[in-house]
């Protein structure tokens, strides 16, 4: 039970109280009394014995607004619970439980705001899954989901309790790091890239053909852009030039 149902669970307890002891009670003594006992004096006994006699309706009372009370802090608690469970699925992805993208272009122009604001650095990270379609293909769509997912662990478990996490789209993957600046941004990328090195996936032993490997691009603000849309293109070039780099290569820095 949270503190607001419980502020409003007090409210209506004090509020029936009230309402039973000074007003519906006694309007129900004087109703009662002038129009089945035909009692006129009854308000001059009602004025006199205020206090006692209407005690235990008070009581009375204050439990009935304790049960209403009850019930509609329940009720507001629950439709507050289901709008904010409705919002929280608005924003994340299905398939990851990360981010979406609409949150993290919002989140974005907002984060880039409080570095105009506070003359401060932000970083992005956009990463994805070099192959995906030839192991998506080859594979099923299930084993592909399951990567998917796998990635998406990996990176929420190694950033920073200020960064963000959000699935792009597809493969794509985005790491928002507020008040970062390039070179710590690179920090970042070097340990993913040791950690995904590491780390065996579910089913990696169908990898015959093709190793599944991960590409990243990095951009800051305001160094390489001045807005969420131009900090989102310096970053996907500098993904694509990367994987271009790897192609021609023919290496892949991050084994999984």
């Amino acid at each position: 039970m949270n503190l607001n149902l419980v502020r409003k669970l007090t409210l209506a307890s004090l509020i029936g109280g009230i309402v039973g002891y000074l007003i519906l009670h006694p309007a129900f003594l004087l109703l009662d009394g002038y129009f089945f006992h035909n009692d006129f004096k009854l308000l001059e006994s009602f004025l006199s014995n205020f206090s006692i006699y209407h005690v235990q309706m008070a009581i009375f009372f204050i439990i009935f607004g304790i049960i209403n009370g009850l019930f509609f802090g329940l009720y507001n608690y629950k439709v507050n619970f289901f709008r904010e469970k409705i919002q929280l699925l608005s924003i994340t992805d299905e398939l990851t439980q990360t981010s979406n993208r609409r949150y993290f272009i919002n989140e974005l122009e907002k984060e880039i705001e409080r570095s105009k604001r506070f003359s401060r650095n932000l970083s992005l990270i956009i990463l994805d899954i070099d192959k995906f379609k030839y192991y998506n293909d080859n594979y099923g769509h299930i084993l592909g989901d399951k990567i998917i997912q796998s990635v998406a662990r990996s990176l929420t478990e190694n950033i920073r309790k200020t960064d963000f996490v959000a699935r792009y789209g597809g493969d794509e993957f985005v790491i928002v790091m507020p008040e970062t600046e390039k070179s710590i941004a690179y920090v970042l990328a070097d340990r993913l890239q040791k950690k995904f090195s590491q780390h065996f996936f579910e089913n990696h032993e169908l990898q015959i053909r093709t190793k599944i490997s991960v590409s990243i691009g990095i951009a800051s603000f305001p160094d390489d852009a001045k807005n969420a849309d131009e900090l989102i293109h310096i970053a996907d070039l500098a993904l694509y030039k990367t994987k271009e780099k790897k192609k021609r290569e023919k290496e892949f820095l991050i084994s999984i």
